[in-house]
Order: C-alpha cells, then sequence, then structure tokens
C-alpha cells in the first residue's frame, strides 16, 4: 500500500548580506512541512550555488557549506515526497538551463496530477528531465517559456498556463533576481515579507518571526512576483476562483502561523469551542493530541469548562508519524512520539481532542494508552469531517481503501478505534469557524468532489458495499 505524503516548505530571500544563513533558519523553522530532505541554491550577480542532501535541516548543512551558498539571493526547500522517490536525485530546488545559456533555479510545493501527460510534452519538446520531480517539471516549463519570450516574466505566465490544472507555490531565482509564482487557484500557501531592506517569502509566518521579518501579505493566487534592484513588482497572470487547502489550516501548518492570512490558532481553538457545544461530555479533563489537536482541546476546555490538561507528552525528536514510510515505520514512531502521563487521565473520564482521522491506527493507539494508563472513559472529538477522499495536490492519498471514513461508519470507526464516544464537525461546521467564504476551500479530501479535472490514473472507484 502506498502512504500518505505530506506537502513541502519553500523559502526564498532577496538582499540580505547572508542570505544562505538566514534561508537556513526559515527552512529550520518549517521543518514540519518536510523532513525527508532539503536543498539551497544562493546567487551572487554572476553564479549559482546549490547543496542539497537528505534529512532534517540539521543534518544537510555544516557551516562551511552555508559559507559556500555566496549571494545576496538565495531560495530553499523542505521535501516530503508527493512527486518521485524519496531519494537524492529528486531534492529540489533545480536548477535548470535554457537554450540560451541561463540557469534558472526553482523549488515548488504541491503536486501536478497531469504530471505523465505534462512530461511527455516536455520532453517531446527536447527537454531533458533527470528526476521524477514535479519542481524540476516546473523548471522545464519555465525554460520552455523564455526560450519562446526571453523574458522570465512572461516565461512564467506561459509556464502557469500550461500547468493550468496543478496546485503549487515556487520560488525562483536567477543569479540576478528572485521569484515566486502561486496556482491559480491558491491551493498551496505562500507570503511575502520584509526584513530590513532583504524581501522573504515563505510557505508559512513562522519563518518570517525567527529573522525578525515582517509579515507584509499573501501572495495572491494566479500571481507572478519579480524583486530585484527595482524592488518588488506583482504581475497578475491568470485569474480562477480560489480553491484553498482546508488541511493545511487543519493540520499542516503551525499554529502560531498565519495562512490564506488566517491565524491557525484561533481556527483550531473556534473549531474546539464549537464542537464542545455540538457533543458536551459529562468527563473530568480535556486533553488534545500534541501538536496540532492541542489548540481545539483549548477551545473545548473553554467551552465546556472541563479544565484542560497535557494527556500526552510528545517526545519532539520524533517526525511526523502521517508521513513516515510503511506502516511498520509508524506504529513505532508512535511509541516513541507520545507518552500518556497518569496523573492527568488515571481513573478519569478523558476527553480527547485531534484535528483529523487518516487511517485509524494512531487514533486507536493513542486511546489504548489512555486505558492502559487508566483511563475510565476516552471520548474523541475531531474538529473536521471524516477524510473520505485522496487528494491529488499535495497529500499524495492514492487508494480510497487506506482512509478509514471511506469504508467505516462513524459508530464502526469508534468501535474499531475502541473510544467510548467519537464525533466530527460536519463541513459547514468546520468553515463557520474560518472568516473567509468556504467556497474559497478544497474540501475534496471530505467531499470527493474535486476543483480541477483528474487524468484517468488519478480516478477512482467506489468501494464496493
Amino acid at each position: 500500500m502506498r502512504e500518505m505524503q505530506d506537502k513541502c516548505a519553500v523559502f526564498g530571500i532577496y538582499g540580505h548580506t547572508r542570505a544562505a544563513h538566514a534561508a537556513y533558519d526559515a527552512l529550520h523553522m518549517q521543518n514540519h512541512r518536510g523532513d525527508k530532505s532539503s536543498g539551497m541554491v544562493a546567487a551572487d550577480g554572476t553564479a549559482l550555488y546549490e547543496h542539497k542532501g537528505m534529512g532534517l535541516v540539521p543534518e544537510v548543512y555544516k557551516a562551511e557549506d552555508l559559507e559556500r551558498l555566496q549571494g545576496a539571493i538565495a531560495i530553499g526547500h523542505n521535501r516530503y515526497a508527493t512527486c518521485g522517490a524519496g531519494n537524492v536525485l529528486n531534492i529540489q530546488p533545480f536548477i535548470v538551463t535554457t537554450t540560451s545559456g541561463l540557469q534558472i533555479a526553482v523549488a515548488s510545493n504541491g503536486d501536478l496530477p497531469w504530471y505523465a501527460q505534462q512530461k511527455q510534452r516536455v520532453v517531446e519538446a527536447g527537454y531533458e528531465v533527470a528526476s521524477e520531480n514535479d519542481g524540476e517539471l516546473i523548471g522545464w516549463y519555465i525554460a520552455w517559456g523564455y526560450d519562446q519570450t526571453q523574458d522570465m516574466v512572461q516565461a512564467m505566465h506561459w509556464a502557469m498556463e500550461q500547468l493550468d490544472n496543478s496546485a503549487f507555490s515556487c520560488v525562483v531565482c536567477t543569479v540576478d533576481t528572485l521569484y515566486a509564482m502561486r496556482d491559480p487557484r491558491g491551493m498551496r500557501p505562500m507570503c511575502l515579507g520584509k526584513l530590513g531592506n532583504a524581501y522573504v517569502i515563505a510557505s508559512e509566518t513562522v519563518a518570517f518571526d525567527i529573522l525578525q521579518a515582517r509579515y507584509i501579505r499573501d501572495i495572491e493566487p494566479g500571481t507572478i512576483v519579480r524583486i530585484n534592484t527595482e524592488g518588488e513588482r506583482t504581475f497578475l497572470s491568470v485569474s480562477m476562483p480560489h480553491r484553498h487547502c482546508d488541511f493545511e489550516l487543519q493540520y499542516f501548518a503551525r499554529p502560531d502561523s498565519l495562512v490564506y492570512g488566517l491565524s491557525v490558532s484561533e481556527i483550531r481553538e473556534a473549531q474546539g469551542r464549537l464542537i464542545a457545544q455540538k457533543s458536551p461530555v459529562a468527563a473530568e479533563v480535556v486533553i488534545g493530541v500534541p501538536d496540532s489537536g492541542l489548540h481545539g482541546a483549548l477551545g473545548y476546555s473553554e467551552a465546556s469548562g472541563i479544565p484542560f490538561k497535557f494527556g500526552f507528552i510528545r517526545h519532539h525528536f520524533s517526525r511526523r508519524e502521517f508521513i513516515l514510510d510503511g506502516q511498520a515505520s509508524r506504529d513505532m514512531q508512535s511509541k516513541y512520539k507520545h507518552n500518556p502521563d497518569r496523573r492527568v487521565v488515571a481513573g478519569k473520564r478523558v476527553v480527547m481532542v485531534d484535528d483529523s482521522i487518516v487511517r485509524g491506527t494512531a487514533s486507536r493507539k493513542l486511546v489504548r494508552m489512555l486505558r492502559n494508563a487508566g483511563a475510565r472513559e476516552v471520548h474523541l472529538r475531531i474538529i473536521t469531517p471524516p477524510i473520505i477522499g485522496p487528494c491529488f495536490f499535495g497529500i499524495d492519498t492514492p487508494t480510497l481503501q487506506e482512509l478509514i471514513a471511506s469504508r467505516m461508519s462513524i459508530e464502526e470507526m469508534r468501535a474499531y478505534i475502541e473510544a467510548d464516544s467519537l464525533v466530527f464537525l460536519s463541513l459547514a461546521e468546520m468553515h463557520a469557524c474560518i472568516p473567509l467564504p468556504a467556497s474559497n476551500f478544497c474540501s475534496a479530501c471530505m467531499t470527493r468532489h474535486y476543483p480541477m479535472p483528474l487524468p484517468p490514473e488519478k480516478q477512482f472507484a467506489e468501494l464496493s458495499s
């Protein structure tokens, strides 16, 4: 069975005397979005310099590596393998070269659902694609556009048109200019900030916080940003209805981030308050599943009056279970990741709040841990609807069978997880806590209604009853 994969992180900076060092700090703060590998390209006005490696950011870069990444421009990437195997060949950023000799470095967060067909077009046009990664393919489309126009903004506009049924946020650089582009539906997040006279671009605003940079705004969907000696300029490229990813707010983003211009922690707390009103429990303690369930639990406690306590202590030297390769790896990781505090839960009726249920195996392990620690009852509250559909836009869920909610009723899920009760927010309830129209979001993983056409190999048959 192929496993679910998470998204990636991108970062770009222009006009900083130690651009690579700043990029390192920003990538480190976004390691929760990708811990398979990391890579960076720097530019000093005359040449591009790159460094890549497998592992967490502190494992990939040494001091001497950063010193070799010269220049006032840098782009970087942390990766989970949504397209292409998790090996060195597929580490971003990628450097591609146009027929006129212009070098273009590209780092992308997202996915190209029509990758096979779009790759075939590029190969037939005479470009050699070395990896299986969508980031490199985006680079070749930009190079192809540049070979036709001899202008980078026009080239990126052309590439965006060719990749219309895709989800991506990209940072791009040449030897002297930093660019960014975001897909017209805005499925992947991207924001712009300032650090003194330098400009910074990131997937999440936590990358700005470590640098003490100032958040300016989100980069609008369907736009291209160019930053050079003339400053920052934004070009509208393609306009479409927005379809932001719901799961960014619910799971992937750090709670101290702004995503789509919204406070992640405030939304999760509001959802916790709402589910407490929807499904009260005569319990004695509310706990959250670290880390993405904690703010929902805080909201539940606030609305219910039941004390919030840390029922699980997270071991912070473990990687996120959702994206590990293989069920055996996830089983072992969950034992490392969470440990129940017996003092908090023993002899008590417990409300456990979490962000979502995907396979159900992690939730069952957590419930069993609480019972082994002496909990009398465990009531599970989820601040999202059931996950019933595969995603092809950055979260790789290729089969219905691996999603527990696609093959079980809520009561069957409750019995499998071994909870005393199980309640989800509905889609309307979840969106009621988000201060943007529900129509602005992609909820395909919760509805199976996809915002763009899918190729035949990505389509799926309903499960047999």
